[in-house]
């Protein structure tokens, strides 16, 4: 029952993202190489264009828009063929054999299903590790920090856009803890371990065609191995020999890693070379390196303690885009995406600190296994912080489940402790389940808006129905607040659209304003009168003498009339209601021709009577 709620969930997030269909549009890049490697070619099946191939430089960014706005954008080029840099294995596994039968499977069910696996295979891989060394552990526990590996993994941000990037990724982490669960289960299961053992390596390769990240999980069956070397604990007492554990373990790997050293090799001439250098991107890359040490500090800084932006309105929490980095950037860090720092969306993780403590107790199996996947997940990070020149919060999937899985076992293992010290045993329940909570709800708000608000663009009335569902909370939040604070600003022309509280300062405001409606979404603390105060100018699209009519008022209701002939401040009397409010704002042109005959460039709320401040310049 569990998984088909976080099933249906997931589900729910990838189908109020994109239509799903089944075409070629929709399957995107893997479907493409799925079509390539159905009719046995490893390009893709159609030719650049002619006028990309004629650059001077066909990877320069600002030559090659052109072409990558009609979809080329991060394909590879190579010797006047197209092919895809991440990994082939989805497209082997799940596009090509659709393919064969005339189906264009979309990536967006593709990166569901991928999503999915992944979740459900790390709490299986957690459940087993409870009931095989910590069976003390309350079911109420081990269910909480089951919710927790399924809302706080990011997959559900994932799932926001379940692009080629992020089915690559999904992708890697499905078969990472496949592979986990069935080497767990045959080293510790009591069962001939062969067959799993050999599935558990087949699972491993396959995580890493998906992803390079996807080594990391051979750290596990790397320390079980050296342990079981140590000590001559090896599974499997039916007289399975030593040397056919380790065939079962590195054969099916060995065979995958070849694969695709030979996949490479055939498309770009060397085993090592994924394509990445050779794409149609945003950067000119055939100049760029493997990164840098310098990158490593701001790497750390993005993905571990980047704080989130609280919200006035639902979902009450938004990454957004990271504000400027405190300190100096190294040269050439310029990709910077959306980005939520580990330790405070996904606090649970700061137990791993008790880690060498708690880990004395344990048996020395338990003590790799945890061991190994902390250090799994912190290469990840560090992998990751170094070889990139920027950070994005999809990348947090490769090490998030990794960290918080072993995290889980330290909390289980503190709960366990003797009931004979109540006190730090119900500290432990309480912190543990309010760390547990905040990472869940906080998933859940990543889930809500992902990279670019995409429920809020495609099903704006869901999305308005979850804002005045929640308006309860959203007054709360005024009434802390001590005022109406502007939680939205839904415009059709600002790229930016929601707004941290408390409110910005008058002047942190701007945005054009068109016969097209901006809506403002304000949280009032209770029913009174209150006066919008703008500070507008003629728009940038107006000639000089040219003048405009804004419209100003609550929803439903008439509007208020201000003239704009020259840059002033001004104060609209708004009587708002408890909790959510919107006002819309719209622009009529008098002489003014364009689309932006308006500019806002400072916008509060405050007391009716107050001075009227100088204008901002415009």
């Amino acid at each position: 029952m569990f998984f088909a709620f976080v099933l249906a969930f997931y589900s729910w997030v990838v189908l109020t993202s994109e239509p799903v269909s089944f075409d070629v549009l929709r399957s995107g890049p893997h479907g493409l190489l799925g079509d390539a490697l159905a009719h046995g070619q490893l390009s893709l099946r159609f030719d650049p264009p002619a006028g990309l191939l004629a650059l001077h430089n066909p990877y320069d960014p600002v030559a090659n828009m052109p072409f990558r706005r009609t979809g080329l954008h991060d394909l590879t080029l190579w010797h006047s063929k197209l092919y895809i840099y991440w990994g082939p294995v989805p497209a082997l596994l799940l596009f090509a054999p659709l393919r064969l039968v005339g189906v264009w499977l979309p990536q967006s069910l593709a990166t569901l299903l991928f999503g999915f696996g992944g979740t459900v295979f790390s709490a299986l891989t957690l459940r087993f590790l409870v009931r095989r060394f910590l069976p003390s552990t309350p079911a109420w526990a081990l269910w909480a920090g089951m919710t927790a590996l399924a809302l706080s993994n990011v997959v559900p941000f994932s799932l926001r856009r379940p692009a080629q990037y992020e089915l690559a990724i999904e992708g890697a982490l499905c078969f990472g803890f496949l592979g986990l669960w069935l080497l767990l289960t045959a080293w510790f299961g009591g069962r001939p371990p062969l067959r799993r053992l050999a599935g558990a390596s087949l699972a491993f390769g396959l995580a890493i065609g998906c992803r390079p990240t996807g080594a990391a999980y051979l750290l596990v069956p790397l320390v079980l191995v050296l342990g079981a070397r140590r000590s001559g604990a090896w599974p499997g007492a039916n007289g399975v020999s030593r040397s056919r554990l380790l065939l079962a373990l590195i054969g099916p790997l060995a065979v995958c890693g070849a694969l695709l050293a030979a996949y490479d090799l055939a498309r770009f001439g060397s085993p090592l070379e994924l394509g990445q250098r050779y794409q149609l991107s945003a950067f000119d890359q055939t100049h760029r390196g493997i990164g840098h040490l310098s990158y490593l500090l701001p790497g750390l800084f993005y993905y571990l303690v980047m704080p989130p932006q609280p919200l006035a309105a639902f979902p009450f929490l938004d990454l957004g885009p990271p504000p400027a980095y405190p300190w100096h950037l190294p040269a050439g860090y310029t990709g910077v995406e959306t980005t939520g720092g580990l330790l405070p969306l996904v606090p649970a993780v700061l137990v791993l600190a008790l880690l060498p403590w708690v880990a004395r107790r344990w048996e020395p199996d338990l003590r790799r296994i945890a061991g190994a996947m902390l250090a799994a997940g912190a290469l990840t990070l560090v992998a990751l912080s170094v070889t990139v020149w920027g950070t994005t919060q999809r990348y947090e999937v490769d090490f998030v489940s990794l960290l918080l899985s072993p995290a889980l076992l330290v909390w289980y293992a503190v709960l366990a402790r003797p009931r004979r010290t109540p006190w730090p045993r119900r500290l432990a329940i309480g912190t543990g389940v309010a760390a547990l909570t905040w990472g869940s709800l906080a998933g859940l708000a990543e889930s809500i808006t992902g990279y670019n608000n995409v429920l809020a663009v495609n099903h704006p009335d869901v999305y308005r129905r979850f804002v005045d569902a929640f308006s309860p909370l959203s007054q709360l939040i005024a009434v802390a607040a001590g005022g109406p604070v502007i939680a939205r600003i839904s415009s059709p022309i600002a790229e930016r659209t929601d707004h941290p509280w408390p409110s910005p300062g008058p002047h942190e405001v701007a945005f054009d304003v068109s016969s097209a409606p901006v809506v403002l979404t304000i949280a009032s603390p209770a029913r009174r009168h209150y006066a919008l105060r703008l500070a507008v100018a003629p728009g940038r699209d107006a000639q000089a003498g040219e003048g405009a009519q804004l419209l100003v008022g609550l929803e439903a209701q008439a509007p208020q009339t201000l003239e704009v002939l020259r840059p002033a401040v001004a104060d609209v009397d708004l009587a708002l209601g408890a909790g959510i409010n919107r006002v819309v704002v719209s622009a009529t042109a008098v002489r003014a021709r364009g689309a932006r005959v308006v500019a806002v460039r400072g916008l509060a709320i405050v007391t009716p009577g107050t001075p009227l401040s100088r204008p901002p310049r415009p």
